[in-house]
């Protein structure tokens, strides 16, 4: 069992991502020698999405 306390929180969206361990390990480095959380980076990524309504792949998407 185990408890998921949100005080404060009921304004957020919980995400749930399937990446590459040595992928998500990569971007936290990253993120960490920038000073961001990994959250930020990607919050940052969804509001680009949804005001430019377009996404790009610069490395072919590979089936999970």
């Amino acid at each position: 069992m185990y408890f998921v306390y949100t005080i404060g929180m009921n304004s957020y969206a919980v995400i749930n991502l399937k990446t590459d361990p040595q992928l998500k390990a990569a971007a936290m480095d990253t993120a960490d020698k920038l000073g961001v959380s990994l959250s930020a980076v990607l919050n940052n990524e969804l509001r680009r999405f949804a005001r430019e309504q377009q996404v790009i792949f610069e490395i072919p998407e590979a089936p999970n």
